[in-house]
């Protein structure tokens, strides 16, 4: 233990891990450390042990509010109890909006439109649910929105010329 009885935060090389290392972490790691270096089972138990030990969420060192943006546009908003959320817990945030209007959960077949096509524009008066996928598509096919978005080949939504 370091002085004042508090566990060491840091490794081999003195840099910081952010969050307490216990005795037990340090003998998991010392038996992944002698297997054979690089292999595949060498990797996965010393992710899986340092895994464990880091708190989640808002106890995490990195912590940044919860809310990230996606490559695609959208925002996503963490949210551990959601039923939709996703592995990692995660939930687009117009989807939360769109239930805390309705005042209930959407089920998964619903979707969330944006109005103004803007993916980061979640405020409740620019959102409009549709009862599956299939309604979505009619509706930008019958407004003439449907050609006004294309794939590029890295997935995300761009004007056409």
């Amino acid at each position: 233990m370091a002085s004042g009885g508090r566990e060491k935060t840091m490794n081999k090389r003195g840099a910081k891990f952010g969050h307490v290392v216990t005795e037990q972490t340090r003998q998991k790691l010392r038996e992944a450390f002698r297997l054979k270096p690089k292999s595949q089972e060498f990797r996965d138990r010393v992710s899986q042990t340092l895994r464990a030990t880091l708190p989640k969420g808002p106890g995490h060192h990195a912590w940044k509010g919860g809310l990230w943006k996606h490559h695609s546009g959208y925002v996503y908003a963490y949210c551990p109890d959601h039923p939709g959320e996703d592995k990692d817990h995660y939930v687009k945030r117009a989807r939360l909006i769109a239930e805390k209007r309705l005042g209930r959960f959407l089920t998964m077949g619903e979707c969330v439109h944006h109005l103004n096509g803007i993916k980061d524009d979640d405020r409740p008066d620019n959102l409009m649910v549709f009862g599956s996928e299939s309604e979505h598509q009619k509706y930008h096919v019958l407004t003439g929105t449907h050609n006004l978005l294309q794939i590029n080949r890295e997935g995300r939504n761009r004007r056409k010329p």
